[in-house]
């Protein structure tokens, strides 16, 4: 649709590998929810700190990637809430443990180091996002061990998995 050009670049110096960063965790933004995260990834706008990307953090707990963060959400089949608190966590629920046939909520999310850097990203004038220093540390999913079918963890560091095998740590601005 475009020559070639970027509607980020104000120069002539050729920033391929952020737009394209940019454009993929901006679907990702859209998914979380995150609007304003997204259209400034699209764009190329700039959020302010004075603005902050509020999310939730939660934590795997089990298999290779027991304790690892992620920021996001599940999706609910009923459409309503499902934490409950047990003991002084928040946990994801079953809509109800006896019916069986049903869907079970599911989480999405990204792990937090690279959701952390790619709203480093957006609050950075493109000018200055150049190089490896912005580009997110996607290494540390490159060699989980398949240890659920349920679980789907790419490399970008995004993750589709049961919502009860995650943990809600609490919400932060980013």
């Amino acid at each position: 649709m475009t020559r070639g050009e970027s509607p980020w670049s104000s120069d002539e110096t050729p920033r391929l590998g952020v737009d394209i960063l940019s454009i993929h965790y901006a679907g990702i933004a859209e998914k979380l929810g995150q609007p304003i995260l997204a259209a400034a990834l699209l764009t190329g706008s700039q959020i302010p700190e004075e603005l902050g990307v509020r999310a939730g953090v939660w934590q795997f707990e089990m298999g290779p990637l027991a304790g690892t963060k992620f920021v996001g959400g599940y999706f609910s089949p009923t459409g309503q809430s499902l934490l409950e608190k047990v003991g002084d966590a928040l946990v994801v629920g079953p809509v109800d443990p006896l019916l069986l046939g049903i869907g079970r909520p599911t989480f999405f999310g990204v792990e937090y180091n690279i959701f952390s850097q790619i709203c480093t990203l957006a609050r950075t004038q493109r000018s200055q996002a150049e190089g490896p220093s912005v580009r997110p540390g996607v290494s540390a999913f490159e060699r989980v061990e398949s240890f659920y079918s349920g679980v789907s963890v790419l490399r970008d560091g995004s993750l589709i998995s049961p919502a009860q095998l995650l943990q809600f740590s609490n919400r932060q601005s980013f």
